[in-house]
């Protein structure tokens, strides 16, 4: 196997890593900057474990008093009984919602525009520009908007202000990045 080196004249493989690996003109400033990455990485690692240390120490005599009581008790006024089922719950019913919804409505939207789409039609490009633009709206405007739709406008679907309306909203604020990502796949493909 030949490679072709900047200088033009071909080489095995074998030639061009031992030349790279035996070089005495070293990138000062990229060996600098990965060594500033690296102390950055490992001080934000020593944080996180000393913060997640430090809470696991202070809230194992709770948790041992509890016991699963804290994962399945619901939220209320008693700050020694509540629990974080309600959150809990909401989190991954609101994940699957996305998942049900979102990922499948993308990838179809993703293909079509990839394969099918006339690229030169003016309304696909529309199309494309509206979905790169709705990538870049601030989650509080999709807030804003679920709660319109989702919550008012269609109360008797997702009865009002539910894990079903989030979830929707959810999917609608994802689904922009689905498309574009998906579409990306597929071009590289």
């Amino acid at each position: 196997m030949a490679l072709i080196t900047p200088s033009g004249s071909a080489a095995t493989a074998r030639d061009v890593v031992a030349a790279g690996l035996h070089r005495r003109d070293r990138d000062v400033r990229g060996l600098v900057l990965a060594g500033v990455l690296l102390l950055a990485t490992v001080s934000t690692l020593v944080i996180l474990v000393t913060l997640l240390s430090q809470v696991a120490g202070e809230s194992a005599p709770y948790l041992a008093d509890r016991g699963t009581d804290f994962l399945t008790t619901p939220i209320g006024s008693n700050p020694d009984e509540i629990g974080i089922w309600s959150g809990l719950y909401g989190s991954i019913a609101i994940g699957i919602i996305v998942i049900i919804v979102a990922i499948p409505m993308g990838i179809a939207a993703a293909i079509y525009l990839a394969e099918y789409a006339p690229q030169d039609r003016r309304l696909t490009q529309l199309i494309l520009v509206n979905i790169r633009n709705l990538a870049g709206v601030p989650a509080v405007i999709y807030g804003v908007l679920g709660f319109i739709i989702f919550v008012r406008w269609l109360d008797p679907i997702t009865s009002g202000d539910t894990v079903i309306a989030a979830g929707l909203t959810m999917s609608v604020l994802v689904l922009p990045i689905v498309v574009i990502t998906s579409m990306e796949a597929i071009r590289a493909v």
